[in-house]
């Protein structure tokens, strides 16, 4: 049997024991918090460091096969195996249809062969090198500013460039012939050069 028990008459519990409790488990809750953040803090970290490693393992794959002739032209064999005719002619169709899809993409290949990416323009090619040399990004997006340029292209390199004006073009073909020239003059100091040693 169930005593009746009245708990107004009980005496409460003393305010020492009650500040003891609520401060162990306030240690207790931010011990925990604190001990789950470092830890996903930590994972999130290796998650990053993996993610960057495989972006740069995927541009340095992308960056070989881009170097091989030829490639857009290959056609890889397929195995199919059906056992029913519902089978082939699902199959035919999806064949069909990655036919299509490769047809697209090649003409898209094509169309895109034709334009210059950022890190291949003359105009962005030396600020692409810089980055990545490690050069901070602040001060060649305030050089870049200050000859006209677009900083925010650095962060895609691959991204197609912006068509050039015909100041541009100008100034491409100066430093062109400025390059040239450089070489030629160097060519003909070697000359030089070897002429008197020879003599």
């Amino acid at each position: 049997m169930e005593e009746d028990v009245n708990y107004e008459e009980l005496p409460g519990l003393s305010y020492n024991k009650t500040i003891t409790y609520i401060n162990d488990f306030v240690i207790k809750s931010v011990h925990f918090l604190n001990k789950f953040s470092t830890n996903c803090e930590r994972k999130l970290s290796e998650i990053d460091s993996s993610i960057k490693r495989l972006d740069t393992i995927m541009n340095i794959f992308e960056d070989k096969l881009s170097s091989i002739e030829g490639l857009d032209d290959i056609d890889v064999p397929r195995e199919t195996t059906s056992t029913t005719t519902t089978t082939t002619t699902t199959t035919t169709t999806e064949e069909n249809k990655e036919e299509e899809n490769k047809e697209e993409e090649k003409e898209e290949i094509q169309e895109t062969s034709n334009v210059v990416k950022v890190k291949d323009d003359l105009r962005y090619r030396k600020w692409c090198q810089l980055v990545m040399r490690g050069v901070p990004k602040v001060a060649i997006r305030m050089k870049m500013e200050a000859e006209g340029l677009d900083p925010d292209l650095l962060d895609d390199p691959e991204q197609p460039a912006p068509p050039m004006t015909d100041e541009e073009l100008k100034k491409i073909e100066l430093m062109k012939q400025q390059e040239e020239e450089e070489v030629d003059e160097s060519e003909e100091s070697e000359e030089m050069s070897d002429g008197e040693f020879s003599d």
